[in-house]
């Protein structure tokens, strides 16, 4: 087998792999986004509570 022809079966995987990070990365993204909404609306309650 020849390193430039690529079996059905490889690029099937190749193409799942592809799908499955890109929806880690996605979920990843989120996960960060939320934690960052989460910890600057803590700090926010904090310092609202400091001023009182």
């Amino acid at each position: 087998m020849s390193r430039g022809v690529i079996q059905p079966s490889q690029q099937k995987l190749a193409e799942k792999l592809t799908i499955l990070n890109d929806r880690g990365i996605g979920m990843l993204t989120r996960v960060y986004n939320i934690k960052k909404v989460r910890t600057h609306s803590h700090q926010c309650i904090v310092n609202n509570h400091r001023d009182l």
